[in-house]
């Protein structure tokens, strides 16, 4: 197998397709989980596509960009887990694809070869939810571009502000998919300074590919007139270093524990046997360093999956490939490589199907539970959990609770002026409030709060007629 990939062949890229799509198949068989960040993206998806709008009127903290993926999956494919699954692996073949380019066309390596996006497809197995359409999957396509317009930078015989600018751009397209992805812009910078002849006008030119992007939604939110929201839904809401862990510690080490004992390996190897110029030299000091930004932002993401360890999938493939290459004995290297596909792939259904007993996805998995009759299709919940909206879709527009309780103020006529709007738009036929918040609220929209009925703790639509003011 590695023999394959050493060839500097571009066809040998589509093998990389063929051995995702071998080991992916067979998982559209196993009896599908919705995972909780799946399940946000339905809910999203959906309201945004009642024409709803984002952080004014579906109160939540997800990125522009990834909002605008979701509504248009949801457009294109509803709740298909097994659609999703495949846009996921053609992502997936596009980053090992372009990260390979990426290394032959600025000669990280002695040689051209296509042994990383090997790796990098290998490393993909590290769990399940690696097959889902996430923010951290969408952002780290553009971490991959702005890495290589970086590598360009390095390289002295590269060096145009059209360069910089670029690398700045895709950092900050970056942070619109997952907003943690800051992290990289910090440590990009440091890189620069260390690395590269760093000047003022290469920080301005950075800062302004950085910023181009936030600046065009910030105008786009100043005229349509929610630059409020937009401030206080996106950027505020994601300034926190709480973490929200839907996996156990150990469950983390358990799913690294091959490829992390291959890293470590592979550097102790490297620090010993690799012969670097100048250059492969910074390259390599800079994929490491690479690799400890992507340890900060785990850190410190706000939603912490397995598919999290994205981020470290270019600095892993990178010195696994150059720890495989510098192997003398090729049987011994490719036996080396058959051992980690076997052992990720094997890890990869072992852990789904809790054959081993060492992950436990039930955090991360939705549990089929509803208090709601089937017939009660949308639901506004002004609760945390967010379970049952498997079986039904989301009422109104309250998404983010934490977010939702801010906006619940009596007294306040932009509260009620979205509430109305929320139910002009995706009108709940239930409302679960056990805390009775909008009580205050429905009192000055009195043509709504005729169409619902209080029971206990919820409110039960019992007419339908059309809103269109009060």
């Amino acid at each position: 197998m590695l023999q394959l990939f050493r060839v500097n062949d571009p066809y040998r890229v589509f093998f990389l397709l063929v051995l995702l799509m071998v080991g992916f198949v067979p998982v559209l068989f196993l009896a599908p989980h919705v995972t909780h960040p799946v399940l946000h993206s339905f809910l999203l998806g959906e309201a945004a596509n009642t024409g709803l709008t984002l952080y004014a009127d579906l109160i939540d903290s997800t990125a522009p960009l990834t909002a605008w993926v979701f509504r248009s999956l949801d457009f294109l494919f509803g709740r298909s887990l097994s659609a999703r699954g495949w846009v996921a692996l053609l992502i997936l073949f596009w980053e090992a694809a372009f990260f390979v380019r990426l290394l032959i066309a600025n000669r990280v390596y002695p040689d051209s070869t296509y042994v990383p996006g090997l790796i990098f497809v290998i490393l993909c197995f590290l769990s399940f939810d690696f097959f889902t359409v996430t923010p951290a999957l969408l952002g780290s396509l553009m971490l991959l571009f702005a890495l290589n317009f970086l590598f360009r930078e390095i390289e002295f015989r590269e060096q145009r502000d059209e360069t910089i600018f670029l690398v700045g751009f895709y950092l900050g397209a970056a942070t619109l998919f997952l907003f943690s992805y800051a992290v990289f812009f910090v440590g990009t910078l440091v890189l620069l300074a260390i690395y590269t002849r760093l000047t003022i006008r290469k920080v301005f030119l950075l800062l302004l590919g950085f910023s181009f992007l936030h600046v065009l939604f910030t105008t786009y939110h100043f005229y349509q007139g929610t630059l409020a929201e937009w401030w206080a839904h996106f950027y505020l809401a994601n300034l926190t270093l709480v973490t929200k862990s839907y996996l156990a510690n150990s469950a983390f080490f358990w799913l690294v524990l091959i490829p992390l004992a291959y890293l470590i390996f592979s550097l102790f190897l490297m620090s010993r046997e690799a012969r670097f110029t100048k250059y492969q030299s910074q390259l390599f000091q800079v994929m490491f360093w690479w690799m400890v930004f992507a340890a900060i932002e785990w850190l410190i993401t706000r939603e912490r999956t397995a598919q999290s360890f994205i981020t470290f999938l270019p600095s892993a493939s990178y010195f696994i490939s150059y720890y495989l290459l510098l192997i003398r004995r090729r049987w011994i290297a490719e036996w080396m490589t058959r051992l980690l596909l076997i052992a990720v792939v094997a890890g990869f259904y072992l852990h789904r199907t809790g054959t081993l007993g060492l992950v436990n996805y039930a955090g991360l998995q939705v549990q089929a539970t509803s208090p709601f009759p089937a017939a009660q299709k949308k639901i506004m919940a002004l609760v945390p959990q967010r379970d049952f909206y498997l079986h039904h879709q989301l009422g109104g527009g309250y998404l983010d609770f934490p977010l939702a309780e801010r906006q619940l103020l009596p007294g306040y006529m932009e509260s009620v002026e979205r509430l109305a709007r929320m139910f002009e738009k995706n009108p709940p036929d239930v409302i679960w409030d056990p805390g009775n918040r909008l009580q205050p609220l429905l009192e000055h929209l009195p043509t709504w709060a005729a169409q619902y009925q209080r029971q206990d703790d919820k409110y039960f639509r019992t007419e339908r007629k059309s809103v269109s003011s009060n």
